[in-house]
């Protein structure tokens, strides 16, 4: 079980801090920080995985909220393309912006979930 779920925002890093608790009662402290990017940069899209994510809308994969660790999973089990989490991240910032405006997100206990506009078959593609 997950308890205690704290983000970190350290002078040039930012994460999330998880007490994972077994079944035992026996807690573990998980930890996961990154470096902030410097101010101004951009990271490239990955084409492939916008586009494949782009299909499974088209293909009604969002018809229903999805969590951003489900749409992980099927990515990295469903393609053979190299890319990191950012990616995703990115692409996931693409689908859900005023430009597109393909899918809407929620924040639910920290935990992401995407899903199809209402309105995305009218929505100009890129």
């Amino acid at each position: 079980m997950l308890y205690h779920t704290q983000e970190i925002d350290e002078d040039g890093y930012k994460g999330f801090s998880h007490i994972v608790y077994s079944e035992t009662g026996q807690g573990t402290r998980i930890i996961r920080k990154k470096k902030n990017a410097p101010k101004g940069s951009t990271r490239k899209t990955n084409k492939p995985v916008l586009e494949i994510l782009k299909g499974w809308i088209e293909q009604s994969y969002f018809d229903q909220k999805r969590d951003a660790l489900d749409i992980f999973k099927k990515l990295k089990t469903q393609s053979s393309i190299k890319f990191r989490v950012s990616d995703i991240e990115k692409c996931m910032k693409i689908l859900c912006g005023s430009r597109l405006s393909l899918l809407q997100k929620d924040s639910i206990d920290g935990v992401l979930r995407y899903w199809k506009m209402e309105n995305s078959e009218d929505a100009e593609d890129c």
